[in-house]
């Protein structure tokens, strides 16, 4: 299981080796939505944003769908 604490590890053995710190986080962080959601899930104070943020999307689209918007 991915956890902020497992990319932390990943991202300082990246450091031996430093070659640009974007790529170095890019390398880290998966692209996996299921790993990114147990990360968000994992850490809610750290993320509260990500979760309002899918909320209101989630409401946009259904508005649209219905006419509202």
């Amino acid at each position: 299981m991915n956890n902020l604490e497992n990319l932390e590890l990943s991202l300082r053995l990246k450091l031996k080796s430093y070659v640009d710190k974007n790529t170095m986080i890019e390398e880290v962080i998966p692209y996996d939505l299921d790993i990114l959601f147990e990360i968000v899930k994992a850490n809610p104070k750290e993320f509260h944003y990500v979760i309002k943020d899918i909320r209101q999307k989630i409401s946009i689209v259904l508005q649209r769908q219905i006419g509202m918007r």
